[in-house]
């Protein structure tokens, strides 16, 4: 192979290698964020809404494949079931998924207000009250949590 050839291969490697490099930290800085994914695929329910700033959405789906289909686009540190409700942790976010209407409402709260409004379930998991990635230090759980 001729060094024009070596040198045009070279460049190219580069090329890609940074392309890749590049997608991959896209791809991971919008690995643990749902209120975008959520907003863009499920219906707006404001009346739904809970105090404190708790965002209601509603889907056609199920509670248990709207829970994975969040969890699949956009990985939650941890996920679990209780009773007929699922929970994702997220660093800043807890995502509630519930039945609602032959469908599912999906109620996106901030990692503190989402401890407390959901804590007589989400207490026995060993979320920390402080966030997902704050002195919790992403903590994923064990036990009967189903999806990790």
């Amino acid at each position: 192979m001729s060094r024009a050839a070596w040198l045009v291969t070279g460049i190219i490697s580069v090329i890609v290698a940074f392309a890749l490099a590049v997608a991959i930290i896209v791809r991971v800085g919008d690995s643990d964020d749902p209120r975008d994914y959520i907003a863009d695929h499920y219906s707006r329910a404001a009346s739904l809404d809970e105090p404190n700033n708790g965002l209601a959405y509603t889907a056609a789906a199920a509670a248990p494949v709207v829970a994975n289909e969040i969890a699949g686009a956009v990985r939650p540190l941890d996920k679990r079931s209780t009773e007929d409700k699922i929970f994702l942790q997220y660093r800043d976010d807890i995502v509630a998924v519930t039945p609602y209407q032959g469908g599912a409402k999906i109620l996106v709260d901030d990692y503190r207000t989402g401890h407390r409004r959901h804590g007589h379930y989400i207490s026995t998991y060993g979320w920390a009250s402080s966030g997902g990635g704050g002195s919790g230090g992403g903590f994923r759980g064990g036990g009967s949590g189903d999806g990790k």
